[in-house]
């Protein structure tokens, strides 16, 4: 039995998903709930701090978030679609837009091939693929 984890103190209501970056030194926190749902927030683990606050350009919520590399985040949002973060920017690169009606409740990215992700949609039962070098339905 393990004993005495690090805490860390977000202070911010309604986080629904995490992710811890490939190098174990930051996670991403997406809030899905009340008033900071569409935002991610970047925990720098060394330091036990919020690094950073991405917002979307809508109030949906974030469903899922995975890094893509130590430089990158992909998100999956309430309003159906997945968006690609680049970290050092803070801003979104791509976003990838499903022909469902429902919203993308997890994310995967492919460890084979790096330029894949893939997304779940339970309320249309379907599982999309992506490949970031394509913008356009999978």
């Amino acid at each position: 039995t393990y004993q005495n984890p690090t805490l860390i103190e977000t202070k911010i209501e309604g986080q629904s998903t995490l992710s811890v970056n490939p190098h174990g030194t930051q996670c991403a926190l997406g809030y899905s709930l009340l008033k900071d749902a569409g935002t991610i927030a970047l925990i720098d683990i060394t330091r036990k701090t919020i690094a950073a606050k991405l917002k979307t350009h809508h109030s949906n919520g974030i469903t899922s978030v995975q890094y893509k590399d130590p430089k990158s985040l992909l998100a999956a949002l309430g309003n159906g679609t997945c968006a690609l973060w680049d970290l050092s920017t803070h801003k979104i690169t791509s976003t990838f837009k499903s022909n469902t009606q429902g919203c993308a409740l997890d994310i995967a990215c492919n460890p084979v091939k790096p330029h894949e992700f893939a997304a779940v949609y339970p309320q249309d039962q379907i599982i999309e693929l992506w490949d970031i070098r394509n913008k356009k339905t999978p």
